[in-house]
């Protein structure tokens, strides 16, 4: 009587846990980007990026940037998944993981421009009062 229970509980466990597995491997998308910061003292910040990204194995993916002149970068070899890239922008942007099929974004990720000035040296002043 008790192995008539336990294998429709184990195989019921066992198939909610692989399906569970799936569902969580399609909804993971993700993108990352090194640096996620461009420090700059000029108009535009020029940087060097490393992407990586998950996506569905049986899609194609494209990189959407989000600058003031949009650019759409599609040929990416399908199991590359990094991708370096140059960029020189003014202010932040953002970097969108596309599905090829129907265009829809599915991660991002942002880059922060900073902008510091230079230290002019302080002028000593000839007088003092102490």
């Amino acid at each position: 009587m008790n192995r008539r229970l336990i294998l429709p509980i184990t195989l019921t466990s066992m198939s909610l846990a692989m399906l569970g597995e799936n569902v969580y491997a399609l909804e993971k998308h993700y993108i990352k980007a090194t640096p996620q910061t461009c420090v700059t003292t000029a108009p535009r910040c020029e940087v060097e990026l490393s992407l990586s990204w998950q996506g569905a194995p049986a899609d194609r993916y494209c990189l959407e940037i989000a600058t003031t002149e949009p650019k759409r970068i599609c040929d990416i070899p399908n199991r590359a998944h990094q991708f370096q890239l140059s960029l020189a922008v003014a202010s932040d942007v953002m970097i969108y993981l596309v599905r090829q099929q129907d265009f829809k974004r599915v991660a991002q990720v942002a880059i922060e421009v900073q902008r510091h000035s230079l230290n002019q040296k302080r002028r000593k002043v000839a007088w003092s009062i102490f």
